[in-house]
């Protein structure tokens, strides 16, 4: 942008004022206070122009026409979730995670890098367990059991993995 001023020597709208200039007037408003009358002035300018109380507001698809979210939506499916998405976002995950982290001191057992991006690797497969319970049991309540699995929250099933060194184990390779 290129700064252009009027004849009175007002910047126009829509083109920067020097870079000098901007400097100077940061370090010469830096540390101002303002005066009550000038808060007053400010406030009745914003007045009209806030909203009083957000939650009046209603989402951005609330009473369109046509709106196909949810059960409506060309792709539901019942609202079916991944029993492994759900699994993954629980907080005993998470939780099993951070133990494997910390036995592990948050070092990369096959390549001894520290820190970073790491990963929490089960040595028998995830997806092995989860397709025995489901075998054993059924698909009925497979969270509620999926939660009680010893083999799946044990710390001993579990290592810590940078991401490269993951992709070199056989669950990648399949």
């Amino acid at each position: 942008m290129s700064t252009k001023r009027d004849k009175t020597g007002k910047f126009i709208k829509g083109h920067k004022p020097p870079k000098l200039w901007r400097a100077k007037h940061r370090q010469f408003m830096s540390g101002k206070k303002c005066s009550v009358e000038t808060k007053k002035k400010m406030s009745l300018a914003k007045k009209g122009k806030m909203p009083k109380n957000i939650k009046q507001f209603a989402g951005w698809n609330k009473g369109k026409h046509g709106f196909n979210g949810g059960s409506k939506h060309y792709n539901w499916k019942g609202g079916l979730t991944n029993i492994s998405l759900i699994i993954r976002h629980s907080l005993k995950y998470k939780e099993w995670r951070t133990k494997v982290f910390k036995r592990d001191n948050y070092v990369c057992l096959m390549c001894s890098k520290k820190g970073g991006y790491l990963e929490a690797d089960h040595i028998i497969w995830f997806s092995k367990i989860i397709n025995k319970l489901v075998n054993r049991y059924g698909i009925k309540n497979l969270f509620q059991r999926a939660m009680k699995s010893r083999m799946l929250w044990s710390i001993k099933n579990g290592r810590t993995l940078c991401l490269p060194c993951h992709k070199t184990t056989f669950i990648w390779l399949e």
